[in-house]
């Protein structure tokens, strides 16, 4: 498991280019490196969520090979030093060799967050995982009946097998003497909404972290501001969303495991309220208070599965990690934080 001294080393980088990303932004000098370095290994998903279009468009024809993708993070590594990256999808673990990247990423000396649906974890896969020294496991979980998880997540049974994963993967850290750490995550929707709560209690009891993400716009489709509009996961009542967001600020001050910033709490209350005013922030997620400019251009370093570089999913893609390394991408990108926003 990573050690307290990495950890601080990774927060330490994170503050530092904060400040000289708000600088990038203020003077257009090119003075920042990237604080979220994201692989989606894939764009292929065994989940047909609401939320996510996708697992509508399958994986890419020319995905990254295995080579590929662990050559990408020994360069960040290199690049960058010990700082936290990303491995999601799609699904990355629908990959058969999705344990094997996000091993060596780990392997590399990178602070990983596996992210996953959780549902091809069966008890070899939690052993691998646990095995695999990463920083935080996050595990999907919108919610502990399979009317409110099988709903969202488009899949019947996804539930019980989603609780199933989660366990082995307690079962498994206990085995290994693993420290990593285990966080569900839920998008705060109408239909989670009544079950937030309990899953705090529930979550506590096990000793994983939660971490709540207020709906979005889909995945995958063009920037659309008037979205919720017509869209069922939507909040239909603020006031009562709001009630439950207070609750949830009251518990983590309290000391409950709540991954989730306040300040990225407070700010889902303004959100479901107004969410017009604040929506550009919450989709890039961004905190409210940041410099005016897109944090994305001078912050972000997503990989697509084809190797595409983008800074968010509207801009075209910056580079390929195929044919270049990601500093020179980096290094030789236009200055995209000064373009119109796709997301206005």
């Amino acid at each position: 498991m990573p050690s307290r001294a990495s950890r601080f080393r990774a927060r330490a980088y994170e503050v530092v280019q904060h400040r000289l990303q708000r600088m990038t932004l203020r003077t257009g000098w090119n003075v920042a490196r990237p604080t979220f370095v994201c692989g989606k290994l894939t764009r292929g998903c065994n989940s047909h969520c609401s939320h996510c279009n996708l697992w509508r468009q399958g994986p890419y024809e020319d995905e990254l090979t295995t080579e590929q993708w662990k050559r990408f993070f020994w360069q960040v590594r290199r690049w960058l030093g010990p700082v936290r990256v990303v491995i999601t999808g799609g699904e990355p673990l629908s990959r058969p060799d999705g344990l094997e990247i996000v091993t060596h990423a780990a392997n590399c000396g990178l602070l990983v967050n596996l992210c996953t649906n959780g549902l091809a974890i069966d008890s070899t896969a939690a052993r691998l995982i646990m095995e695999a020294d990463l920083d935080l496991v996050t595990v999907s979980l919108d919610g502990l009946r399979p009317d409110v998880h099988d709903y969202t997540r488009g899949t019947p049974g996804a539930c019980s097998r989603v609780l199933e994963a989660l366990e082995l993967l307690r079962s498994a850290r206990a085995a290994t003497g693993a420290r990593a750490r285990v966080a569900v995550t839920t998008a705060v929707m109408q239909q989670t909404l009544d079950g937030l709560l309990d899953m705090v209690a529930w979550a506590a009891k096990r000793g994983f972290l939660c971490r709540f993400q207020p709906i979005e716009q889909n995945y995958g489709e063009r920037p659309d501001p008037e979205w919720y509009k017509s869209s069922r996961r939507w909040i239909q009542d603020p006031h009562v969303a709001c009630s439950i967001v207070d609750q949830l600020i009251e518990l983590k001050d309290s000391g409950a495991p709540i991954l989730t910033s306040r300040q990225d709490l407070e700010a889902m209350k303004i959100y479901f309220t107004s969410p017009e005013s604040v929506m550009q922030k919450i989709q890039a997620h961004e905190a409210l208070d940041e410099a005016d400019g897109c944090l994305h251009a001078v912050g972000n370093f997503v990989v697509e599965g084809n190797g595409d570089v983008r800074w968010c999913f509207p801009m075209p893609p910056a580079g390929n990690v195929r044919q270049h390394s990601p500093a020179s991408i980096w290094r030789n990108r236009k200055r995209c934080w000064t373009m119109p926003c796709p997301w206005r």
